[in-house]
């Protein structure tokens, strides 16, 4: 009977022992299992988590701990990214640091920030993303050892573009990551950063606009009404012409800043490569008192009346009865202030025309640049390194360390 129960007490404690190890052996093996590829999260996806990590992990390889996510800086991201969604914006909005303060981040108090921002047509990848931002500009984030904290956002415009929004902040008037205290900040002075500059209150002067393209008109020709912000550069590059040709074709300098409501002809592939041929033009009809007029027609503006016949713009108000606030419309004359002289400009400059073509919306194609910054882990492969291979070892030899010390120990208990 004694010997019955031994026995059975040996069984029951080898199984047990050998459970215990074949699940040790099994939680230490996970990581040497290989995985496959990790599909790079496409735009649709890509969540203001995955811009942390993709940061953090690239912060993390330059030798510096995570930002630590904070919650204000996330709904300043988030704010940021809807609006500039919402006005389809082309360009930060500005003032980063008080707009992320407004928030609550370092108790209202002023703090120090930079901000990452892309948008991208349903595809683009967080590989992508991480390529856009990987020159020294958008790499503050990850390699400057000052920055304690972190948010993100993303939005999505009414035409799919996605809107990628990237935060990092640390406190100003003191060291450390932790807020100031209102205490100190009365100690020296300071005042809380106003609410309403975010959410509450929101101002469009800084708003640059995306270029909205049009679709050609009856005749065949494409004019760009210019909004808030816009520049030659992007109008160029939205309609893949060049800033040249922009010039060439609509006789403007470069210097000279667009106006909001100006029309610019955009010219075709065809008509980019050349340059407009010139004649001397008729100046405008004279009247009988001896002055020149000029009939408004669709499309005209006084400024790019002013444009057409090299005339001062605040001498065609003057002398019309008219000021920056004036609104003009199609057939009046207009008195120009200019003198007969055979003024030079291009017959192949086409007048602005009112196109009523439905506008679609496009994005500048984007040249992604390689980034030497080491890529997040999430787009790497896993394979079993000297030290996983080692572990390994480590997991073989415990198990047969264990199933010896069992037998040993069989061995004991017959013996006696």
């Amino acid at each position: 009977m004694l010997i019955t129960d031994l026995k059975r007490a040996h069984a029951t404690f080898f199984l047990i022992c050998f459970l215990l190890l074949c699940k040790t052996a099994a939680v230490n093996s996970q990581n040497l299992l290989p995985t496959a590829d990790v599909p790079p999260l496409s735009a649709g996806s890509i969540s203001p988590y995955d811009l942390i990590a993709m940061e953090n992990a690239t912060r993390v390889a330059n030798g510096m701990s995570a930002l630590k996510i904070d919650e204000n800086i996330m709904r300043s991201a988030q704010d940021t990214a809807e609006t500039m969604a919402y006005y389809k914006m082309g360009g930060h909005i500005g003032n980063v640091k008080d707009h992320i303060s407004s928030f609550g981040y370092n108790n209202y108090y002023e703090c120090w920030a930079t901000e990452n921002w892309w948008n991208a047509a349903p595809g683009m990848t967080l590989a992508d993303v991480k390529a856009v931002w990987g020159d020294a500009a958008h790499m503050i984030p990850a390699e400057n050892p000052l920055y304690c904290h972190i948010g993100a956002g993303v939005a999505e415009a009414a035409d799919g573009t996605l809107y990628f929004v990237l935060q990092a902040a640390y406190p100003a008037h003191k060291a450390g990551c932790s807020y100031l205290l209102k205490k100190n900040a009365d100690a020296h002075g300071l005042k809380p950063i106003s609410a309403t500059i975010g959410g509450g209150t929101f101002s469009g002067s800084n708003l640059i606009y995306a270029v909205q393209t049009v679709l050609p008109d009856g005749d065949g020709k494409t004019y760009h009404v210019v909004k808030q912000g816009q520049a030659l550069a992007h109008i160029a590059a939205a309609y893949h012409t060049t800033i040249d040709a922009l010039i060439n074709w609509n006789q403007i300098k470069v210097e000279t800043p667009l106006q909001l409501g100006q029309k610019l002809f955009i010219p075709s592939a065809e008509m980019s490569a050349q340059k407009p041929t010139v004649q001397p033009t008729i100046l405008p009809t004279m009247s009988e008192d001896g002055k020149f007029r000029h009939v408004v027609a669709m499309g005209e503006t006084l400024w790019t009346i002013a444009e057409l016949w090299q005339a001062n713009l605040e001498d065609l108000y003057a002398v019309n009865g008219l000021d920056e606030k004036s609104t003009i419309n199609i057939g009046w004359k207009l008195f120009i202030p200019v003198t007969p002289t055979l003024t030079k400009l291009p017959t192949a400059s086409p007048s602005p025309q009112q196109t009523q073509n439905a506008a679609t919306e496009t994005t500048p194609s984007l040249t992604v640049q390689p980034s030497g910054t080491p890529e997040p882990a999430v787009f790497q492969k896993k394979h079993a390194t000297p030290g996983q291979s080692a572990a390994f070892i480590a997991v073989l030899a415990t198990l047969s360390s264990g199933i010896l010390i069992c037998i040993l120990f069989m061995i004991k208990i017959r013996r006696k």
